[in-house]
């Protein structure tokens, strides 16, 4: 029998805190999403019962931990739909797996006057790398822009993939505007050009089925942390054929054969990519992540998002003076707003004081919103764990924030 969503909700400990007497009210998922009680008890487990390193002692813990390190690989080879494991980079994040793309692979296919083509609602996580590469290396950065919906507009990307363009670089879901784009289509596109894809999944694993065997990307990143799993841990998608192509974007121990006065040889994918200590309790949590996703069920989570977003998107429509931005055919439960006459800072600062937790400001994306020409905004995200009750007292305390303001405004006019 499946869950009732509000049953979720107790697996999800910080949902029944309060702070400054208030519960917590969390509408920061695209920034990071909360963690299950069984991902914090096996992270907890690691300390207490197998603390020890792997691949380096041939004592018991440091080969159980050893084991479920790899049989994480194994866990995010198959919840990806990734045909080897030895594909699968652990990284601290999603931002460490796109600047190790551009180190180790980007870096040294470019020449100058090349190009590199990304969408202009990118995060700054998939711009800055790219910036830099191409200020290093002499070559070009181009944008793809969007329809009036906010939808990737695919014309202006079939115009601009050329000759010189040598790698394209695209979100999977935008963490501004929810928007899910086209990137089976879009992957296939870059092949028939010859051209090598990034496609960086950060909001969307744990919304929709990602399946790499069809989306057929070079690479796909994404972090564990808003997968209901802890921070500082990362994953990197490599297609086989690239793996030789690319040399470590880090060295030293763990990721070696051998080491002699003068040189080094180093080991296969995925250690070479891997040296030094890892996260190993962040990757044991990560198991436990993915596990509590698959026992939840992608489809169970999917629905009760899509009726909360349903009905945020209804209760929003109907407050006066409050802007939503997207308007995607397809898309999560992420939604942009403009509050007229009052700054985001200071709407996530007041929310604060209601226990709401909302984000305010350029959402690490500041060229999308100085594109869309309407600045920093205030953005609700949400997963599976919220529910129309919250989305009530959201709207309650948008209809009285936004009456103290304009009666504020009065007062000094």
């Amino acid at each position: 029998m499946k869950r009732k969503n509000n049953n979720l909700r107790l697996d999800f400990p910080v949902l029944s805190e309060k702070f400054q007497g208030n519960e917590v009210i969390y509408l920061d998922n695209a920034a990071t999403s909360l963690t299950p009680m069984s991902v914090i008890i096996k992270i907890s487990e690691y300390y207490y019962k197998y603390s020890s390193n792997i691949h380096r002692g041939s004592y018991i813990t440091s080969m159980i931990v050893s084991d479920l390190y790899e049989s994480t690989r194994l866990d995010v080879c198959r919840y990806i739909g990734a045909k080897n494991s030895s594909d699968i980079i652990f990284t601290k994040g999603a931002t460490e797996s796109i600047n190790l793309v551009a180190s180790s692979f980007v870096d040294n296919q470019m020449i100058m006057s090349d190009e590199i083509l990304i969408t202009i609602m990118e995060h700054h996580a998939n711009i800055v790398p790219w910036q830099e590469l191409c200020r290093k290396k002499r070559c070009s950065l181009k944008y793809i822009y969007l329809k009036k919906s906010t939808d990737l507009d695919i014309n202006n990307l079939l115009l601009k993939i050329t000759k010189k363009t040598k790698f394209v670089s695209l979100s999977h879901v935008s963490n501004v505007l929810g928007t899910v784009n086209p990137v089976r289509f879009l992957s296939l596109y870059a092949r028939t050009k010859k051209k090598i894809i990034m496609v960086d999944g950060s909001q969307a694993t744990s919304h929709i089925n990602v399946d790499i065997s069809s989306i057929d990307p070079d690479f796909y990143v994404f972090s564990g942390h808003k997968c209901y799993g802890p921070t500082g841990i990362g994953v990197l998608y490599i297609k086989e054929n690239l793996i030789d192509m690319m040399k470590p974007y880090q060295t030293g121990g763990g990721g070696v054969l051998s080491v002699n006065f003068k040189n080094t040889d180093f080991a296969d994918s995925p250690q070479k990519f891997e040296v030094g200590t890892p996260n190993i309790s962040g990757v044991i949590g990560f198991k436990e992540s993915i596990q509590y996703i698959n026992r939840v069920t992608l489809g169970t989570i999917s629905s009760f998002e899509r009726s909360v977003m349903l009905y945020t998107k209804n209760m929003l429509s109907n407050v006066k003076s409050v802007t939503t931005i997207n308007f995607p055919k397809k898309r999560i439960g992420i939604f942009p707003l403009k509050i007229s006459n009052i700054h985001p800072h200071d709407v996530s600062a007041i929310f604060d004081r209601e226990g709401i937790a909302v984000r305010g400001g350029f959402l690490c994306a500041e060229p999308l919103l100085n594109y869309l020409r309407i600045g920093p905004v205030t953005r609700v995200s949400l997963s599976f764990y919220n529910n129309n009750d919250e989305i009530d007292k959201l709207k309650n305390s948008l209809e009285k924030l936004i009456r103290i303001f304009a009666y504020d405004n009065t007062r000094n006019k």
